[in-house]
């Protein structure tokens, strides 16, 4: 990074009723050293204080300006107001209930300047509920290359998305032309826009110092914890099925990665209706995942798995040993499968 010049970075701030953390979301942002910043808060006709707040702010900083849309327009027409709006080198989107480490954007930058390949970073994104934990703050930082091709194969492979976006700064030139965030996605809209970045340009995972903090509430549940499993992979498969039709990726690459991404998400449906009928024993939303399992995974892949679940509908299969030596097995094989996917870079 040139001692003369400061990379610039604009941040999108998106809120709706989050008038009680928009300040210190806001001062956060603005304390990054390293880097020119400036900020436009996106108010989703906020019926709380979010306007009197967002317009104070504004006035009182000139990096800082304030937009209000007179109706509620949703979260991805919010995000895409501050999408429109970059204009700088670098780009990143923090919800007001989050907060920015210090240090985080210009580490982000720091790589991009010198990897003009790169399109995205990221970092760690660490839960909080009250105080933020500022442990990590000092430790030095670690960077995992990944081309994009090697990236996206592995965020196929395992259907899953591993960025929550405080944490992520995007390269503009890169955010524009892939877009902005898809309304027809309204849980995994991150997720799609990771994927198209990856499809046109490299990823860099930044380990070491936190570099946001996710603020953990009753507002922002996951959509597993409102509408269970098999709403989250449905979403997770929406994502995924609309990169391919967009045609980001050769056919020829492409047709490999839907069948791979269909199958997992096939794989975690048949584990998560095993586990429901661990728990509760209930076979509607088991039977549920299983059908989901069938419209993704490959025909006859999974057929041994589906049939030893309707084997196991009634409540005698759950008081006998071979139910409880299955748990463990599973619970063992979930374990060793979360190590494996812990020491790969993301």
């Amino acid at each position: 990074m040139s001692a003369t010049r400061l990379p610039s970075v604009d941040i999108g701030i998106p809120c709706y009723d989050y008038g009680r953390y928009l300040a210190d979301a806001v001062a956060h942002a603005l304390d990054q050293d390293g880097v020119r910043v400036r900020i436009l808060i996106v108010d989703d006709a906020s019926t709380d204080d979010t306007e009197s707040i967002g317009r104070t702010l504004a006035a009182s900083d000139e990096r800082v300006r304030y937009l209000r849309h007179p109706v509620n327009l949703g979260p991805t027409a919010t995000f895409n107001d501050a999408v429109r709006w970059a204009s700088a080198e670098y780009f990143a989107l923090v919800s007001a209930d989050d907060l920015l480490a210090p240090g985080a954007l210009a580490r982000a930058a720091d790589v991009m300047e010198r990897r003009p390949e790169v399109g995205l970073v990221y970092g760690e994104a660490v839960d909080f509920v009250d105080a933020p934990d500022r442990s990590s703050i000092g430790d030095p930082v670690v960077e995992r290359f990944s081309n994009g091709e090697e990236w996206l194969t592995r965020r196929c492979v395992e259907a899953t998305n591993t960025i929550r976006s405080p944490e992520a700064v995007v390269r503009t030139r890169v955010q524009h032309h892939v877009g902005g965030y898809e309304q027809s996605l309204p849980h995994t809209h991150d997720f799609h826009v990771w994927l198209k970045v990856a499809a046109v340009s490299d990823v860099v995972r930044l380990g070491g110092p936190v570099h946001a903090w996710y603020r953990v509430h009753g507002d922002n549940l996951s959509i597993r914890q409102i509408d269970g499993l098999e709403t989250e992979l449905r979403h997770r498969h929406a994502a995924l099925s609309l990169f391919f039709a967009e045609g980001w990726v050769p056919e020829s690459l492409g047709a490999d990665l839907r069948q791979a991404s269909g199958d997992r998400l096939a794989a975690l449906a048949i584990d998560g209706a095993n586990r429901l009928l661990d728990t509760s024993g209930s076979s509607t939303a088991a039977d549920d995942l299983v059908a989901f399992a069938a419209e993704v995974g490959q025909p006859g892949r999974f057929a041994c798995s589906m049939y030893g679940l309707r084997r196991r509908s009634g409540r005698w299969w759950h008081r006998s040993g071979a139910a409880i030596s299955s748990r463990v097995v599973r619970r063992l094989r979930s374990e060793i499968a979360w190590r494996r996917w812990r020491r790969l870079p993301d």
